[in-house]
């Protein structure tokens, strides 16, 4: 189901082709789709969320190519995220939560090694800022220094019409629990945290999306250092979020970390649906996973969905998200 070749050019530029097919999530029908860009290195760019706003408002499918459709996109560099006080260079982050916030493109908090890379002995650092470029005048960013009530990377980020939901991750601490909503108010861009309810457990490296005014959040791990992925799969009402999470039966599969989720509808009711992902065992030697599961959020079942022709299509640590009426798009992992 995907087909991905990239070539590197690690002392300057990094250029990457990127070749993806839509997946009918029901019945595995794939429709090809193809990115092309050239991105500097360690440097932060803003791509994929002024993107997403084409798929959402267009059609998904162009022209037609022995009877499959086909649109390309051509990737360019739009802005930078501002270099951080005393830095030299962006290093980039990981693990960031980024939505918007009333025409605001927003990323708050991440991680990285700025130092040198892990396999060099380097130590990860996290962060509470938030940077926002508003898309009514989107010239400069704003950046909003720890304006996060602590560091925090690698949870899951939700957009709601009144700000972005931050839903566990870790930090310097290990893995956390709290849920916030961030606001920004006001001419002088003033944040607001408000609490949600926190998650039953401790959770990082997990994935979440919204299905109506619910949102779900599945596997992770509860620990950072040699810690088991996990099968959790929490439910909480966005318009009923005192009634806090309920747990809900897990998929029919193994425990996962870094996997990928995104909304649907199967031809009958929206579903969530579930993608690849790593298991990860002190035990035992980590487990790429290729498979993919439908939640229908009516009947709460799941179904595992049919192979695929490429059944090898891991996604792990990507995105995922609803492209017109019927497909979901795969970008990175």
């Amino acid at each position: 189901m995907q087909n991905l070749t990239q070539s590197f050019n690690y002392h300057y530029n990094v250029k990457v082709n990127l070749n993806y097919q839509f997946c009918y999530p029901k019945f595995g029908q794939n429709i090809s789709f193809t990115f092309t860009g050239i991105f500097k290195k360690n440097l932060m760019r803003i791509l994929l969320l002024l993107i997403i706003g084409c798929f959402l408002n267009s059609p998904a499918f162009g022209n037609e190519d022995n009877g499959m459709s086909y649109e390309s996109i051509q990737w360019s560099v739009y802005s930078e995220i501002p270099f951080p006080d005393g830095d030299i260079l962006q290093p980039g982050l990981a693990g960031t939560f980024a939505g918007l916030i009333n025409n605001r493109i927003v990323i708050a908090g991440g991680a990285n090694y700025p130092d040198m890379l892990p396999r060099e002995g380097g130590k990860i650092k996290y962060y509470a800022d938030v940077y926002f470029l508003s898309t009514d005048d989107p010239k400069d960013w704003t950046v909003l220094p720890k304006a996060l009530p602590n560091n925090i990377a690698f949870g899951v980020s939700i957009t709601l019409p009144d700000g972005l939901l931050i839903i566990g991750g870790s930090n310097e601490e290990g893995c956390q629990s709290n849920v916030m909503l961030l606001t920004i108010q006001g001419v002088n861009n003033e944040i607001k945290i408000i609490q949600w309810p926190s998650l039953p457990v401790a959770l990082t490296n997990m994935t979440g999306t919204m299905v109506g005014n619910n949102i779900y959040i599945a596997g992770g791990q509860e620990g950072i250092t040699n810690s088991r992925s996990t099968s959790h799969f929490f439910v909480i009402d966005s318009k009923n979020k005192n009634a806090g999470w309920k747990k809900l039966q897990s998929w029919p599969g193994s425990p996962r970390s870094f996997a990928v989720s995104a909304s649907q509808n199967n031809g009958f009711d929206n579903c969530f649906y579930l993608f690849s992902g790593i298991n990860c065992n002190p035990d035992s030697p980590v487990e790429f996973l290729y498979d993919g599961y439908e939640y229908n959020t009516r009947l709460n079942t799941w179904e595992k969905i049919d192979a695929l022709p490429s059944p090898q299509f891991p996604v792990m640590g990507g995105t995922a998200f609803s492209s017109g009426a019927s497909h979901i798009l795969f970008v990175g992992g």
